[in-house]
């Protein structure tokens, strides 16, 4: 019943206010209770970036949101849309138009083209332009909290219900079951209610409906609210006479506890786990998950520190070398189940340099960039149902620029925060020089091809002329060098040099307690430890003080500044932890011993996820032996080459979250 009367409430929509480029529309103006304290919830900031792109089809109506803050000043149709809209801008009202639903009036009424539009508010958006139009949120909008309130409308008067046409305020989606019903009194001012239980209370239906653009789809439970989504929510009648009525965010990211990074012998009480089997660490009273059994499996190591997070946005898959698996139970899906290696990588885009050649969207969970084998740059999009891949996009063809080789910046390089930009590394025909190649992703432009000017491809490590590799920083305002084992840093022009470090040792780039942008690296020399180094400031701050034997460093948790995650290898401290990044306070949270044998010490190489709340390390489980060293020396074999070795390295994932 339901159902039926949301269509026809859409099909009064339809015939009321589709719009011809003939007709010139006018502008209208405008039981049992799951309750949680307060002290026991964890109100996080989002620090989501900013909301991927939405593409709106050619006469389709669709209901939208914004995903994003506008800046102030910038929260009309015209500052918001117009732009996206380019020369048909002026045709607002009759080839394109969004109306809103008025819920004390329940009525629908079309936006004036200076009309304020909101966060949480949902929107029907339509346009007969001829073609596509992209929609994208303007460049300084500013990040949502996680905490951010959509406001719902009581029934009034008679009324024993009352829809509200309303929307996700974020950047990745959202879990419906993460929102929570809050009001001003009752039962759900405790703080709050669960949604199952608001509505078994007769305050606001536990379901929402989504329109698709050619039928609406109803989410309830763990369905989720992605980017731009508008839908119905329905308040019940025992909401009425309330004063707020909301849905609230409500995310528990829980970290271990802060500490100090002191000596703890490795408490080997505990045998290896199973493969997806649980323990809790018997030191940081962490869960520690064995997720692969490479003896049966291959081809699933997880991303080296600085590729990217294994996880996508919204942290529900993971990628493993060349396999996508579900980030929850740890079953591989069928985008790639049952595929060899070949047959993987075909479907994953064909990437130039296997792994190394695939990075997550930062801002689209079903999205990867790839730079290909046949040197394109391309988008490859998982379909929503998570089966196959879709037809790749192709955004740049290099092979028409005359690269005989060229990589994502040497296979260490990274795009912006907000998949803009993106540096690649690139030699010429008889050339052994170095180029950097700028790309902006949104505009198909090369902005620049320069020569680096420290360093020669394909040099070993101890030769004095070894080039590393180049990246752009994470607001896309800076690139970083890694040459002749010296890290540089340059503007976006590739100008204004500076030698960031006189060292080049194994870090990264990502964003301190402030908010400036630092590279965090291990110091191996001179005074050693681990250091940041600020990119504007060009500040160095020494954030623990010993390089602890060496390990691994990824900033690629985006979603939570002010922090990187590391792993050392030193007898007692054979660890994974985050590190503040602060101005060396030493603060770090601890989340697991690694119990990595000392010739497999390399190998542990944390990854992230994007909100920092899980991290995956690789081990052997101190059943390395010295033949490995031996073999892997004699052979070039480096971690998971061996077939010894890599059966020994399993990956596992551990969280501050005990289940």
């Amino acid at each position: 019943m339901i159902d039926l009367l949301l269509y026809v409430v859409f099909i009064i929509l339809l015939s009321r206010f589709i719009i011809t480029n003939k007709t010139k529309i006018k502008g209208v103006r405008k039981v049992m209770m799951a309750k949680f304290k307060l002290t026991c919830l964890l109100f996080i900031f989002s620090y989501n970036v900013f909301a991927v792109d939405y593409s709106l089809p050619e006469n389709q109506w669709r209901m939208i949101s914004l995903p994003a803050t506008p800046p102030e000043g910038k929260n009309t149709v015209e500052k918001v849309f117009g732009d996206d809209f380019g020369d048909e801008a002026v045709n607002y009202g009759t080839n394109w138009v969004l109306y809103f639903y008025d819920g004390s009036t329940n009525k629908y009424e079309a936006l004036d083209y200076g009309s304020s539009l909101k966060q949480g508010q949902g929107y029907w958006i339509i346009q007969q332009t001829g073609q596509e139009v992209i929609l994208r949120m303007p460049s300084d909008s500013g990040n949502t909290p996680s905490n951010f309130a959509i406001n719902f409308l009581p029934p009034q008067g008679e009324a024993l219900d009352q829809w509200n046409l309303v929307g996700s305020p974020f950047s990745v989606s959202k879990k419906l079951s993460d929102f929570y019903v809050k009001t001003d009194s009752g039962v759900c001012s405790d703080p709050v209610c669960d949604l199952d239980n608001a509505n078994a209370e007769g305050i606001m239906h536990k379901s929402v409906w989504h329109y698709t653009g050619s039928e609406y789809k109803r989410k309830e439970g763990n369905d989720r609210l992605n980017p731009w989504d508008g839908f119905w929510g329905r308040a019940l009648e025992q909401s009425k006479e309330l004063n707020t009525l909301s849905l609230v965010h409500i995310i528990n990211q829980i970290y271990p506890a802060q500490s100090q990074f002191t000596p703890i012998p490795t408490n080997n009480d505990g045998e290896q786990p199973a493969y997806l089997t649980s323990f809790i660490d018997l030191e940081f009273n962490t869960q520690v998950k064995r997720i692969t059994d490479r003896a049966n499996q291959n081809g699933n190591t997880h991303p080296y520190p600085k590729q990217g997070s294994a996880w996508n946005s919204d942290m529900t898959l993971l990628k493993m070398q060349y396999r996508l698996y579900d980030a929850d139970i740890f079953n591989e899906i069928s985008v790639t189940a049952g595929l060899d290696v070949g047959q993987a990588y075909s479907q994953l885009g064909s990437p130039q340099s296997g792994a190394g050649g695939m990075r997550w969207s930062k801002k689209n969970p079903n999205e990867l960039f790839v730079l290909d084998s046949s040197q394109r740059f391309k988008k490859v999009v998982i379909n929503a149902e998570r089966t196959g891949v879709n037809t790749p996009i192709i955004l740049h063809d290099f092979s028409n620029d005359g690269y005989s080789t060229i990589n994502i910046g040497n296979n260490e390089g990274n795009l912006d925060y907000n998949d803009e930009y993106i540096v690649f590394a690139a030699q010429k025909i008889g050339d052994e020089r170095v180029y950097a190649v700028f790309y902006e992703i949104s505009t198909d432009t090369i902005k620049w091809e320069k020569l680096i000017p420290y360093g020669l491809w394909g040099k070993n490590t101890n030769d004095p002329d070894y080039f590393d590799w180049v990246t752009v920083s994470p607001d896309g305002d800076y690139i970083l060098v890694s040459s002749v084992h010296h890290i540089y840093v340059y503007d976006n022009n590739f100008e204004n040099e500076f030698m960031l470090a006189d060292e080049a040792s194994h870090g990264d780039i990502g964003i301190n307690q402030v908010g400036e942008q630092v590279y965090v690296q291990f110091k191996f020399s001179g005074e050693q430890g681990i250091w940041s180094y600020n990119l504007k400031t060009k500040e160095k701050i020494k954030l623990l003080p010993s390089k602890y034997n060496g390990g691994h460093v990824s900033c690629r948790n985006v979603q939570r500044l002010g922090w990187c995650y590391v792993n050392t290898s030193e007898e007692d401290y054979k660890e994974a932890f985050a590190l503040k990044l602060d101005d060396g306070s030493g603060t770090v949270e601890r989340f697991v011993q690694t119990h990595v044998s000392i010739n497999n010490r390399g190998c542990t190489q944390v990854n992230v996820s994007p909100d920092g709340t899980r991290v995956l390390f690789s081990s052997d489980w101190s059943l390395g032996s010295a033949d490995d060293y031996t073999y892997d020396r004699e052979h070039g074999y480096g971690c998971g080459n061996n077939p010894d070795r890599r059966v020994k390295l399993e990956t596992y994932q551990a969280t501050a979250d005990i289940e």
